[in-house]
């Protein structure tokens, strides 16, 4: 193979390379985001659905992390230990 073949082949895996790390990276972004604990001041979440929500105060007792039911109409997390609204949720995530 000529030089000037080699070349061009390094050329083409360079660009299949740069493409791949981009679309990883891009990824890789979407991931981070979605896992991200998001405070509450920031919004609560889209859409109605299952979440985690770090509070300040908790049942039980020295459990600082609960999965809630989020509903958007009236923009409220609930228990889905006691079905309670909770109202000192400090962040919350999705559930991946």
């Amino acid at each position: 193979m000529s030089d000037k073949k080699r070349i061009e082949a390094l050329v083409i895996v360079r660009d299949l390379l740069q493409e791949r790390i981009q679309r990883l990276t891009t990824e890789n972004d979407a991931l981070k985001q979605n896992s991200r604990w998001i405070p509450i001041a920031e919004g609560k979440p889209a859409k109605d659905g299952y979440y985690l929500v770090k509070v300040s105060h908790s049942f039980p007792k020295n459990c600082d992390i609960v999965v809630v039911e989020f509903y958007e109409d009236n923009q409220e997390f609930y228990s889905e230990s006691t079905e309670c609204a909770i109202k000192d949720a400090t962040h919350w995530r999705m559930i991946n």
